[in-house]
């Protein structure tokens, strides 16, 4: 779970509020937080005064090629 998926309107309202107590309660009962992007770091910070790690998507590109067996 990402946080802020409580915000997306494509759920229902149950469904909305059912993501929104599953946040709390990752955020409750987690030991390490990781973010996706720098938004979901900072809303972390801002909501729940929490600090998080941060792995971006994407892959290093190689310029060399790489012989694989």
């Amino acid at each position: 779970m990402d946080g802020l998926e409580w915000k997306r309107s494509k759920y229902s309202a149950p469904v909305r509020r059912y993501l929104q107590y599953a946040e709390k309660l990752a955020v409750k009962y987690s030991d390490c937080f990781i973010a996706d992007s720098p938004a979901i770091q900072n809303y972390l910070q801002e909501k729940y005064r929490i600090s998080s790690g941060y792995i971006p998507y994407g892959a290093e590109i190689y310029t060399n090629e790489v012989q694989m067996c």
